[in-house]
């Protein structure tokens, strides 16, 4: 995975080949779902 990590973009979730059930999510406000549209809020 080191060889990869400073291509990985941010917010977004990595699954490993190796580690099938492990997946790291590189921060953001929400793991593993959309962002909410703000022109859609009520």
């Amino acid at each position: 995975m080191t060889r990869y990590l400073a291509e990985i973009s941010w917010e977004t979730e990595v699954w490993l080949a190796d580690q099938p059930d492990h997946m790291i999510h590189f921060n953001g406000e929400r793991f593993l779902g959309p962002y909410e549209d703000p022109k859609n809020r009520s």
